[in-house]
C-alpha cells in the first residue's frame, strides 16, 4: 500500500496538513486509526469528502503520522517528539503516543528534565510524569544550577521540595509573589547554622553536620549567583550563638563558647571581642539604632 500511495494508485482521499495534500487510502487510515474509522463510517461531511483538512498538525508531522499508519514504523527525534505527541493526541493514536513517551524517558537530562516534565503533564503521560519527577528530585543538586528550574509549575515545585527536604536544601520565599523557590543546596548537610544577610549576600556560619561533629565553616551566596562559596571559618564554636549584622559586619554572640566575634565581610576576617558577662544560648538578636540587641534565650550557670 505504501508504494500505491506514493504512486497515487487507487487513492480515495487526501489529508490536508497546512495546505499540503497527502494522498491516502481510507481503508488503511480507518484500519489503523480509530479517529479515521469513526470519521469515514459516520455521516460526517468528511466521510465522503475528497479532501480532509486536519487542523493543528503541520505538514512535517502529518506526513510522518501517515507513514506510520502505513508502515507501523517511525523515527522519533528531539525535534519532532512534541509535534508527534500533538498529532497522536488529536488522532487518538495511543500506541504512537506511548512510543514518543518511551523515547522522551530515554532523553531525560539535567538540562531538559523540567521541560519534559511539563510536556508530560500537558499531554497526560503518567509514566513520563512520574519518571521525570523522580529524575528531578534525585538530581536537584545539578538541576538547581540551570535555568530549567524556573519553568516548574507551582504544584511540581512543591512536590520536589516535599521529596527533597534534606538538611542541604535551601528554600526562599518571594515576598512579592508569596511563592516558594529554591537556592543552590548547601555545601554539606547542616543543622543549627547561623544565617546573616549583608549587601545582597547571604552568609551561613557554623552548624552541626551530624550529631557528633561541629563545623565553624562560613559560606556565602550572592544575589543573582547560583553557587555557595567558602570564607574564613569562625575562630570559635558557634553552637547556640546568635548572629546580627551591623554595616558590613556580622556579629556572633553567646552560645557554647560564650563568644563575641565580629566577621568583616569586606576583608573576610574575624575579630574576637569582649565576651558577654553572662553565658547564654539561643538568644534572638538584631541591629537596632546602631547597636546589637539581644533578646530571650537561655542562661547557663
Amino acid at each position: 500500500f505504501s508504494e500505491m500511495r506514493e504512486a497515487e494508485e487507487l487513492v480515495d482521499v487526501y489529508l490536508v496538513f497546512n495546505g499540503k495534500l497527502v494522498p491516502c487510502h481510507k481503508v488503511i487510515l480507518a484500519g489503523n486509526c480509530e479517529y479515521f474509522k469513526r470519521m469515514f463510517l459516520s455521516k460526517m461531511n468528511e466521510s465522503s469528502a475528497r479532501e480532509v483538512n486536519l487542523k493543528g498538525i503541520n505538514a512535517t508531522h502529518g506526513e510522518l503520522v501517515v507513514d506510520y499508519l502505513y508502515s507501523k514504523d517511525i523515527e522519533i527525534t528531539e525535534d519532532n517528539a512534541q509535534g508527534l505527541l500533538e498529532a497522536s493526541s488529536l488522532l487518538m493514536l495511543d500506541k504512537l503516543k506511548k512510543k514518543v513517551e518511551h523515547f522522551l524517558i530515554g532523553q531525560l537530562e539535567a538540562e531538559n528534565c523540567v521541560s519534559i516534565l511539563n510536556v508530560a503533564r500537558f499531554y497526560q503521560l503518567e509514566t513520563l510524569l512520574e519518571t521525570s519527577l523522580k529524575f528531578l528530585c534525585d538530581r536537584l543538586h545539578k538541576i538547581i544550577d540551570t535555568m530549567e528550574l524556573e519553568e516548574l509549575t507551582k504544584d511540581d515545585l512543591v512536590n520536589v521540595l516535599e521529596n527533597h527536604a534534606t538538611k542541604e536544601a535551601c528554600f526562599i520565599l518571594d515576598m512579592k509573589t508569596l511563592e516558594w523557590g529554591v537556592l543552590s543546596p548547601l555545601h554539606r548537610p547542616m543543622c543549627h547554622s547561623l544565617v546573616a544577610s549583608v549587601s545582597n549576600r547571604l552568609f551561613v556560619i557554623g552548624g552541626t553536620p551530624n550529631p557528633t561533629s561541629i563545623s565553624t565553616g562560613v559560606h556565602f551566596i550572592e544575589s543573582g549567583r547560583l553557587n555557595w562559596r567558602p570564607r574564613t571559618p569562625a575562630p570559635e564554636d558557634c553552637r547556640g550563638a546568635s548572629a546580627a549584622t551591623l554595616k558590613n559586619k556580622v556579629f556572633v554572640v553567646g552560645g557554647a563558647s560564650n563568644s563575641c566575634m565580629a566577621y568583616d565581610t569586606l576583608v573576610d576576617a574575624w575579630a574576637i571581642l569582649e565576651r558577654p558577662q553572662v553565658l547564654f544560648t539561643y538568644k534572638a538578636s538584631l541591629e537596632w539604632n546602631g547597636k546589637i540587641l539581644l533578646l530571650g534565650g537561655t542562661e547557663d550557670d
